[in-house]
């Protein structure tokens, strides 16, 4: 299927039956020209309004900001050029999506307001699993946000060992919903599939778009001020990858974080920071009805169970997540090699909006060199990239 990203695609839609194709020759394979680069890659795009043919701001996702600290070219080829996926029905992709819709809808019936308010999510597990297996069966959800909306990816077993893999995702299923159940205790899951597309945030100066699984809100210890945690579901068994500590707990003495720092692991790994994207998106969409502050930025890995991420001092030292693998800002020294850090929560997502300022900039300038941070290449479909690994 064709990326919702396809340039020409994007254009024919907004200028109509007059859209001409325009082949542009490139000096330096690894640099696009204006007015290319600005029109085409982030500042806006043809749109049709009234007949008249507009420019209109285009936005930008967090996993797209992701994919683009991570390789520009990679991000180029991946969300803005045409490509076509072949699925075959019952891979990964699927069962992610299946997992996602097993996951919201528990939560979602549980909540306030729900039709199972306040029931324990574990006792309902099996139910809500054969329920959303049903639906990706019919191909329609018969529940939900979109009561009648079309299932997207179902997964749907067809033999006898796709279904013994259904038998053991519920299994898995029934230990992660267990292990949440002890975290982030003060906080109630409350938004679920958030949608920023139509929320008018912006995010280092863009317009953002894109959806978080999941937000749980709570209070601070006065009862005052509303706190955010984010959390991005992720079906896999090892999320070390999405792990980050404060980076100035091993600063020297008279060290100091270089400017250009960006959230990653490991130097030479691809930044993880969509859920610090849109912890911040989220202060920004809900500040309407209060204050609130975001204090954490996790990954639930559905498949460990097993929860990383980042969030502030205050609410580890709650003890909102223990047993999890999430840093405290600032970081608290647990080897000889490091001492107390100094990073809040809120630097943390200061620096990783800087980060992403300068990468827009960057791209916007028509500087597409690809990267070679380890995982950048996983996913990107530029097969004969020279500079693949």
């Amino acid at each position: 299927v064709a990326h919702e990203g396809t340039l020409f695609d994007n254009v024919c839609k907004g200028a109509g039956a007059d859209a001409t194709r325009h082949e542009v020759d490139l000096a330096d394979p690894w640099h696009l020209d204006a007015p290319v680069a600005g029109w085409l890659l982030t500042d806006a795009r043809a749109a049709l309004a009234d007949g008249e043919v507009v420019a209109r701001p285009a936005s930008m996702s967090a996993s797209q900001i992701e994919s683009l600290l991570a390789c520009p070219m990679g991000w180029l080829v991946g969300n803005r050029v045409g490509k076509v996926e072949v699925r075959s029905g019952f891979t990964p992709v699927e069962r992610g999506t299946f997992v996602h819709d097993v996951m919201q809808r528990l939560h979602v019936i549980t909540a306030p307001g729900g039709v199972c308010e306040g029931q324990d999510r574990k006792a309902l597990i099996d139910e809500v699993f054969w329920q959303m297996a049903r639906e990706h069966r019919r191909g329609r959800h018969a529940s939900g946000p979109e009561p009648t909306g079309r299932v997207q990816s179902p997964y749907v077993p067809l033999t006898s060992l796709e279904r013994a893999q259904m038998d053991q995702l519920l299994a898995v299923l029934r230990e992660a919903v267990a292990y949440e159940a002890d975290v982030l205790g003060s906080f109630e899951p409350s938004l679920f599939e958030y949608s920023f597309d139509k929320a008018g945030v912006t995010y280092a100066g863009r317009r953002l778009g894109g959806r978080i699984d999941r937000v749980d809100l709570g209070f601070d210890h006065d009862g005052t001020t509303r706190l955010a945690a984010v959390i991005d579901y992720k079906h896999r068994r090892n999320l070390a990858a999405y792990s980050l500590k404060d980076p100035t707990m091993t600063l020297g003495e008279d060290e100091e974080l270089a400017d250009d720092w960006v959230p990653q692991n490991k130097p030479d790994e691809s930044p993880k920071v969509q859920t610090l994207v849109y912890a911040r998106a989220v202060e920004r969409a809900l500040v309407a009805d209060g204050p609130i502050h975001a204090v954490a930025a996790l990954y639930f890995g559905t498949s460990g169970p097993v929860m990383n991420g980042a969030a502030s001092d205050v609410t580890v030292d709650r003890g909102e997540l223990d047993g999890t693998g999430v840093s405290s800002f600032p970081g608290k020294a647990k080897r000889r090699t490091e001492h107390e850090g100094s990073m809040t929560f809120e630097e943390l997502m200061d620096r990783t909006e800087k980060s992403v300022y300068r990468a827009f900039d960057d791209i916007a300038s028509g500087d597409v060199e690809p990267d070679e941070l380890t995982g950048s290449c996983a996913y990107c479909p530029l097969l004969f990239c020279e500079r693949r690994h």
